[in-house]
């Protein structure tokens, strides 16, 4: 905060780290640009209703398409030479194959059982939809993850990129056409696009490698970085099922349009995280795995990068938690007032999980995977107990989500501070930077808006 605005980008544009992470940056920022330019639209077109029914549909293929991999795409960075990446991939995609369709056999073994809530065309709609979406973005991740080894950063920008140009426009022209299912075949176009990029791209570096393929060795190298299925999958898992907790309990206690009002939130308030933070993720992960060793390197790696987000982001989550309900109101329409109420109680959770969730990648790195699992076993527990207090004993869906959000912050300021002591940080020039964006950012937008209502 202290360092002119020049001198702030000249050293993103100068340092080979931040060009890489510009570079991921860009393609999610346009894959992101379009759809919030389109939100005002489709939140016309379509009711947050709708938003809830396709977010159910959303959200199970993301938890299928993380449990299919075995958290193996963690491991194509690792190896020194690509024969053994290659070897991992490969595996790493039949495993996916297998997994996928083994879950939807047990969708039908739910259904043989009348077990499953759904029923006629429902049933078969949702089943088939998971196991496409899931398919698809397994996929992608696995050679998202092999382009970044190979630190083909342009190439995973670009697919990255094409989803977001096409998905929306999609979505919006189908609807005013008053075509069915318009959310979900914009969303599986996108997705089909994005990876068929990303697979033609990756295809003349795999083609070469493939006669090197060995199921032995293969095997080997799966029992060798089994840590990953052991420890980060469940992990991964936990968090993921932590972060989108609201979704599932929402629909259980409450309407499909308390859960688009939701969905609709925090898609949007996520973007950040989904564009910075997972470029930052991925960038960050390969560089510590270079200078695993390095105490000082990573400290001073991790620092810069949790300087230049908290820098980046403090603004606009200071504006969202103060006038999130305004905000939306204004730019969304009355329909999606409530929706501004939840992205004022989500904006703290997001925000801090922006600024700390790249660092935290060093667990990975270091073989820690345990701690990562530990963390959110505790994160899941405390989202469940606070959701499920303020929808079942207090039948409240705001408070459910105040209360969501709380526990989401808290968890942060606590994991956030034990990332950066791994990362060999001092914490004193983070208490420092955080304490001044508090007093010079986040107060004088509170008094205006406190000053205002007077």
């Amino acid at each position: 905060m202290i360092f002119s605005i020049k001198n702030y980008y000249k050293s993103l544009i100068d340092n080979k780290l931040y060009k890489n992470i510009l570079v991921l940056f860009s393609g999610v920022f346009f894959a992101r640009l379009v759809p919030f330019l389109l939100s005002p639209l489709l939140s016309r077109l379509y009711t947050p209703a709708d938003f809830g029914g396709f977010s159910l549909v959303l959200i199970t293929s993301a938890l299928f398409s993380i449990a299919i991999t075995g958290s193996y795409e963690y491991a194509i960075l690792l190896p020194k030479n690509n024969i053994k990446a290659f070897h991992i991939l490969i595996a790493a995609i039949f495993i996916s194959l297998f997994s996928a369709l083994l879950f939807y056999s047990l969708f039908f073994l739910l259904k043989l059982l009348n077990i499953s809530y759904l029923h006629g065309n429902s049933f078969y709609w949702f089943s088939l939809s998971v196991l496409v979406f899931s398919l698809l973005q397994a996929f992608f991740r696995l050679l998202s993850y092999w382009q970044n080894r190979n630190e083909k950063y342009t190439k995973i920008a670009t697919a990255t990129a094409s989803k977001g140009l096409i998905t929306s426009p999609v979505q919006a022209f189908l609807k005013y056409f008053q075509i069915s299912q318009g959310l979900f075949w914009g969303e599986l176009l996108g997705q089909f696009l994005q990876l068929a990029l990303l697979a033609k791209s990756s295809f003349s570096d795999l083609s070469r490698y493939l006669r090197f393929f060995s199921i032995k060795n293969a095997r080997k190298l799966l029992i060798r970085y089994i840590k990953f299925p052991i420890f980060t999958l469940p992990s991964d898992l936990l968090n993921f099922v932590s972060a989108q907790l609201p979704i599932f309990m929402l629909a259980i206690f409450f309407t499909e349009t308390t859960v688009g009002w939701y969905f609709f939130a925090h898609k949007l308030l996520s973007a950040p995280l989904n564009m910075l933070g997972n470029a930052t993720s991925q960038v960050y992960l390969r560089e510590i795995a270079a200078h695993k060793t390095n105490k000082a390197k990573i400290a001073e790696i991790s620092f810069d990068i949790f300087r230049k987000i908290f820098t980046i982001g403090i603004l606009p989550f200071s504006l969202l938690s103060i006038y999130g309900d305004i905000i939306f109101e204004f730019i969304f329409g009355n329909q999606w007032l409530i929706a501004g109420e939840y992205a004022r109680f989500l904006s703290p959770w997001l925000f801090f999980a922006l600024i700390f969730s790249p660092i935290s990648a060093i667990f990975q790195v270091l073989e820690k995977q345990q701690i990562a699992l530990i963390s959110n076993l505790i994160l899941l527990i405390l989202r469940f107990a606070s959701l499920f207090v303020g929808a079942y004993f207090l039948q409240n869906a705001t408070i459910s989500i105040l209360l969501f959000g709380a526990s989401g912050f808290l968890f942060w300021v606590i994991f956030g501070i034990y990332t950066l002591k791994t990362a060999h940080v001092k914490l004193f020039p983070v208490l420092k930077l955080m304490l001044g964006g508090v007093f010079f950012v986040s107060l004088p937008i509170l008094l205006i808006r406190l000053l205002l209502a007077l």
